[in-house]
């Protein structure tokens, strides 16, 4: 009777490509284009140039869709575990006026897929950039310095601490770069932080 109803549905308000594309993507399947990688000292996980690992970004990012967030967790749930470290994840934060824009932040909701802690409210974005998108390299660097204000109080309690600090693509790496450049200074002697991407 679902079925029947979500055809109907489906002639009345055709669904996008991207989600019909994630409609059939199981967390198995996701895990098959599993490939962890280095892109100037910054791990990601997926091809973004795979339909499937596009579609799911944008269905996450835009749409805000529960499956793509909890695949793509998966992902990460499944990289993680396979260390054996103290983890807290920390998500590139948005700037107020785009969360609300969007209704959340993308990688909050794939991080709040994984059994790992956050401190997410240690690091925010101050500043209101242009999207990166189509900006080149040198521009994304000069967009992004300045945008992040980091509370150092979120950070003073942790001890022997992994930080890994998440957004969900990298394409020159300048957000992650400056946002690690933001908290570097805060984290505890005893703790260590990196970045990671989904894809790349």
């Amino acid at each position: 009777m679902l079925n029947i109803i979500n055809r109907f549905l489906d002639i009345i308000f055709p669904p996008r490509e991207s989600e019909l594309i994630v409609r059939h993507t199981t967390p198995s399947s996701l895990l098959s284009l599993y490939s962890p990688r280095e892109h100037e000292g910054i791990t990601y996980l997926l091809p973004f140039q795979n339909k499937t690992v596009r579609a799911l970004v944008t269905e996450n990012k835009y749409f805000n869709s529960p499956h793509a967030a909890q695949i793509l967790g998966n992902v990460l749930q499944s990289h993680l575990s396979r260390q054996d470290y103290s983890y807290v994840l920390i998500a590139i934060p948005l700037h107020i006026k785009r969360e609300r824009e969007r209704g959340h932040n993308q990688v909050v909701s794939i991080l709040s897929g994984t059994s790992y802690p956050n401190a997410h409210d240690c690091i925010a974005r101050i500043k209101h950039t242009t999207s990166q998108t189509k900006l080149s390299k040198t521009e994304r660097m000069k967009n992004i310095r300045g945008a992040f204000f980091v509370q150092p109080e979120k950070l003073s309690t942790y001890t022997d601490t992994h930080f890994i600090l998440v957004d969900d693509v990298l394409t020159t790496g300048a957000t992650l770069k400056a946002a690690r450049a933001a908290l570097a200074p805060h984290i505890p002697p005893t703790c260590k932080l990196t970045c990671l991407a989904l894809a790349h």
